[in-house]
Protein backbone atom coordinates (compact mmCIF):
# COMPACT_ATOMS: atom_id res chain seq x y z
CA UNK A 1 0.00 0.00 0.00
CA UNK A 2 2.99 2.30 -0.34
CA UNK A 3 6.17 2.93 -2.24
CA UNK A 4 7.56 -0.35 -3.61
CA UNK A 5 11.13 0.79 -2.92
CA UNK A 6 10.39 0.70 0.81
CA UNK A 7 8.48 -2.61 0.79
CA UNK A 8 10.07 -5.99 1.47
CA UNK A 9 8.56 -9.47 1.19
CA UNK A 10 9.80 -12.62 2.81
CA UNK A 11 8.43 -16.01 1.78
CA UNK A 12 8.91 -19.12 3.86
CA UNK A 13 8.30 -22.58 2.45
CA UNK A 14 8.77 -25.53 4.76
CA UNK A 15 7.46 -29.09 4.93
CA UNK A 16 5.90 -28.40 8.35
CA UNK A 17 3.80 -25.53 6.97
CA UNK A 18 0.55 -26.24 5.10
CA UNK A 19 1.25 -23.41 2.65
CA UNK A 20 3.85 -20.77 1.80
CA UNK A 21 3.94 -17.99 4.39
CA UNK A 22 4.50 -14.48 3.03
CA UNK A 23 5.40 -11.63 5.36
CA UNK A 24 5.35 -8.08 4.03
CA UNK A 25 7.40 -5.35 5.72
CA UNK A 26 6.94 -1.75 4.69
CA UNK A 27 9.61 0.64 5.92
CA UNK A 28 8.06 3.70 7.47
CA UNK A 29 9.43 7.11 6.58
CA UNK A 30 10.84 9.08 9.51
CA UNK A 31 8.27 11.78 8.91
CA UNK A 32 8.24 15.30 10.28
CA UNK A 33 9.30 14.28 13.81
CA UNK A 34 12.96 13.96 12.72
CA UNK A 35 12.91 17.46 11.26
CA UNK A 36 11.38 18.83 14.43
CA UNK A 37 14.00 17.19 16.63
CA UNK A 38 16.82 18.39 14.39
CA UNK A 39 15.40 21.92 14.43
CA UNK A 40 15.13 22.00 18.23
CA UNK A 41 18.70 20.72 18.60
CA UNK A 42 19.97 23.34 16.14
CA UNK A 43 18.17 26.16 17.98
CA UNK A 44 19.55 25.01 21.35
CA UNK A 45 23.12 24.74 20.02
CA UNK A 46 22.94 28.17 18.38
CA UNK A 47 21.46 29.75 21.52
CA UNK A 48 24.17 28.29 23.74
CA UNK A 49 26.85 29.38 21.26
CA UNK A 50 25.56 32.95 21.05
CA UNK A 51 25.22 33.16 24.84
CA UNK A 52 28.76 31.81 25.36
CA UNK A 53 30.14 34.28 22.84
CA UNK A 54 28.28 37.12 24.56
CA UNK A 55 29.72 36.22 27.94
CA UNK A 56 33.22 35.82 26.50
CA UNK A 57 33.01 39.11 24.61
CA UNK A 58 31.66 41.04 27.60
CA UNK A 59 34.33 39.62 29.88
CA UNK A 60 37.30 40.26 27.59
CA UNK A 61 36.05 43.59 26.30
CA UNK A 62 35.90 44.97 29.83
CA UNK A 63 39.23 43.48 30.89
CA UNK A 64 41.49 44.78 28.12
CA UNK A 65 44.40 47.00 29.20
CA UNK A 66 43.64 50.67 28.66
CA UNK A 67 39.91 50.10 28.81
CA UNK A 68 39.51 50.57 32.54
CA UNK A 69 40.14 46.87 33.14
CA UNK A 70 43.10 45.05 34.63
CA UNK A 71 46.50 45.93 33.15
CA UNK A 72 49.66 44.23 34.45
CA UNK A 73 52.24 46.67 35.82
CA UNK A 74 54.99 47.68 33.43
CA UNK A 75 57.51 48.11 36.18
CA UNK A 76 57.44 46.23 39.43
CA UNK A 77 59.72 45.92 42.47
CA UNK A 78 61.83 43.25 40.76
CA UNK A 79 62.58 45.62 37.84
CA UNK A 80 63.70 48.41 40.20
CA UNK A 81 66.03 46.12 42.15
CA UNK A 82 67.67 44.78 38.98
CA UNK A 83 68.49 48.32 37.76
CA UNK A 84 70.25 49.31 41.00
Amino acid sequence: TGDKENMYKCQVEHSSLPEIVTVVYEEKSPGPIIGLIAGVILVVVLTVGVAAFGVWYAFFRNNRPGNGGYAPPREGPADVIQRL
